[in-house]
């Protein structure tokens, strides 16, 4: 599994009948997080801001949904013939 979201990784623990009771965050994207303790941070560095927007450049894309241009709209409904 390369990334657990949306707590995919404990929905596939509990459907083994396992529990988790906490998860480690280790690095995001190439970025390793080393030894940072729960509520640290660092400051990025060049080379950590080169290495999440190149990361960037290489994430899916996500599934959205596309707003309906007004040729693709519904006609408008009419109660009467124009004469």
């Amino acid at each position: 599994m390369r990334e657990g979201m949306n707590r995919e990784v404990r929905r596939i623990f509990a459907r083994h009948g396992l529990d988790v009771n906490h998860l480690r965050r280790i690095k995001i994207g190439k970025l390793e997080l080393g030894s940072l303790g729960d509520g640290q941070f660092r400051f990025l560095n060049e080379g950590d801001i080169a290495q999440l927007l190149a990361g960037a450049g290489e994430a899916r894309p996500r599934k959205t949904a596309r707003p309906r241009a007004d040729s693709e709209s519904k006609p408008e409904s009419r109660d009467r013939e124009e004469e």
